[in-house]
C-alpha cells in the first residue's frame, strides 16, 4: 500500500491525472490557455467541447380556436385606464361593483402603464358600460375602448 499523500502531493497528482478514453488512448485534461481581451482564458476547441443539437418542441393550436377566442375578446372585453392614476385590483373591483353594477361576471386583468382589461361574460353588460360613460374615479376620468388584438399601451392616444 502506498504511503498517504499530503495536500501538496494530492494537488500535483490531480493536475497530472489523465483520463483513459475507451479506445485505450489517454487524453490530457490540462486546459490549454489563450489570451483574449488581455485576459488568459481556457481555449475551447472541438475536442474539448462539442455542440449538442437541441430539439425544439412544437406546439400547434387549431386556428379556429384562436380565431374564436379573438372574436370573443372583441365582443366581450374592454380596455380601460383612469387618467392620472394607477388603480390596484381591489380598488378597481370596488369601483366596478358600485358604478357599473354588472348582471354577470367580469374578469379583470391589470396591464402595463395603468391599463386594465375587463372581460364581461354578458355582452349586454359590456355594451351598457361602453355606452354609459363618462366615468370618474374621484376626479380621474376613465378612458375606455373596445378590446384590440395587439394593444400597445405605449402607442395609445388617451385624448
Amino acid at each position: 500500500m502506498p504511503p498517504p499523500m499530503n495536500d501538496e502531493e494530492r494537488q500535483k497528482n490531480k493536475e497530472s491525472e489523465q483520463l483513459e478514453v475507451q479506445n485505450g488512448d489517454n487524453m490530457d485534461l490540462t486546459p490549454q490557455m489563450e489570451k483574449k481581451g488581455g485576459k488568459e482564458q481556457p481555449r475551447v476547441s472541438s475536442t474539448t467541447c462539442k455542440p449538442v443539437a437541441a430539439e425544439r418542441s412544437k406546439v400547434e393550436f387549431p386556428s379556429h380556436r384562436i380565431n374564436a377566442q379573438i372574436q370573443y375578446m372583441r365582443d366581450h372585453a374592454l380596455i380601460g385606464k383612469f387618467i392620472g392614476i394607477w388603480s390596484n385590483k381591489k380598488a378597481l373591483w370596488g369601483w366596478i361593483a358600485v358604478k357599473w353594477s354588472p348582471k354577470g361576471n367580469i374578469t379583470l386583468q391589470l396591464r402595463p402603464k395603468g391599463f386594465f382589461t375587463a372581460i364581461f361574460n354578458y355582452l349586454e353588460d359590456r355594451n351598457m358600460v361602453l355606452d354609459g360613460g363618462p366615468y370618474f374615479f374621484n376626479a380621474a376620468n376613465l378612458y375606455l375602448r373596445g378590446w384590440v388584438e395587439r394593444f400597445n399601451p405605449d402607442k395609445e392616444d388617451l385624448s
